[in-house]
């Protein structure tokens, strides 16, 4: 039937959730807060709240909601004023550049969601220390990285060993972040192709990656003990009592790394197995681009470090020069490489 009033569109009921539409009353700063949350990434999230409790409490106020309050106040000058203050007193107080950097990007990042809902106009314009990564990129050595396989493995907890074996199996032989194995879920595992769903390092997708054979086995092996669970639900959880069952977080993974790496007597985290795992990659004469691809760095400047790092270049090259200083006369400490020279 035609429409008799062809002038007039048919009314269509649109239901909009009460919670999404706008008022007219102002933006609060715990609203700025709930939205600065929306905008990062659950991993950024956990340590820049950390950084904005700092913040609060070097401006002297009590909350991340007055400090939003106060930067709203500010302006551009004290704010950029401010924030000079803290990095001095931070280099003060000896912290590391990654630590000042982060609790820069912090703030900047609070002032970008403050100048999105238009409650600013202005940016925060100070620079934060630059930093030198990878100051040491090899990792523990692979027959302490062997040992910590034979520890994890020999633990009187069967659930627990067989957990960590498969913690330790990823971290080093999928050369795996820790965020993104705390971040696995069981639908993330396709177990019939033998690969993981990873949510990497800046990415909004998660991408497929091809398990080893070693690693398929012992990740099999973990989650034995996990049938049952929801495709929703975590692949790897805490086994203590008061929280058996959840997630296990970055500090959880982190102590449990650390701790095994200590019984075999070697100090490791979870970062120095992935450092391992690329570093082997090295020396097993792997192209480099495709240990790129293993380690899924954008950058291969990043691998050019650790290759430089694994061999030690520099050193050797540093050697190679200094065999050409002319040695003192009745002397033979600067005439062979071969020669042990003291301090």
């Amino acid at each position: 039937m035609s429409n008799p009033h062809p002038d007039h569109c048919d009314r269509i009921a649109i239901i909009v959730p009460t919670d999404l539409v706008p008022t007219l009353a102002p933006i609060s700063p715990g609203e700025v807060l709930e939205a600065w949350k929306l905008r990062l990434k659950p991993t950024s999230l956990a340590a820049y709240i950390v950084d904005l409790r700092w913040w609060a409490q070097a401006c002297g106020v009590p909350s991340a909601v007055d400090l939003i309050g106060l930067l709203i106040t500010l302006g551009p000058g004290r704010a950029n004023l401010m924030a000079l203050r803290a990095i001095a007193r931070l280099k003060e107080e000896r912290k590391a550049p990654a630590t000042i950097k982060r609790r820069i990007s912090a703030l900047k990042s609070m002032v970008g969601a403050i100048r999105l809902l238009g409650l600013i106009q202005w940016s925060l314009d100070v620079q934060a220390p630059k930093v030198i990564p990878l100051r040491d990129s090899r990792g523990p050595a692979l027959v302490a990285v062997q040992r910590m396989f034979v520890a994890a493995e020999g633990q009187l907890n069967p659930l627990r060993a067989d957990r960590d074996v498969a913690l330790l199996a990823l971290l080093f032989g999928n050369a795996l972040r820790v965020s993104e194995v705390v971040g696995l879920s069981i639908k993330d595992y396709e177990v019939a192709a033998g690969r993981l769903h990873i949510l990497g390092k800046g990415r909004d997708d998660r991408e497929a990656i091809t398990l080893p054979r070693q690693v398929i086995a012992a990740l099999d092996g973990w989650l034995i003990h996990r049938r049952g669970a929801e495709p929703h639900e975590p692949i790897f959880v805490a086994l203590d009592r008061a929280h058996v069952g959840h997630r296990l977080t970055r500090r959880s993974v982190h102590r449990l790394v650390v701790s095994i790496g200590r019984t075999v007597g070697i100090t490791t985290r979870p970062h120095g197995l992935r450092h391992a795992g690329v570093s082997g990659a090295l020396d097993l004469g792997a192209d480099i681009r495709h240990v790129a691809r293993f380690s899924r760095h954008l950058d291969l400047k990043t691998l050019v470090v650790y290759d430089d790092n694994r061999q030690d270049l520099g050193g050797k090259v540093a050697q190679r020069v200094a065999d050409l200083i002319p040695a003192p006369a009745g002397s033979s400490v600067l005439s062979s490489m071969d020669t042990p020279t003291g301090t």
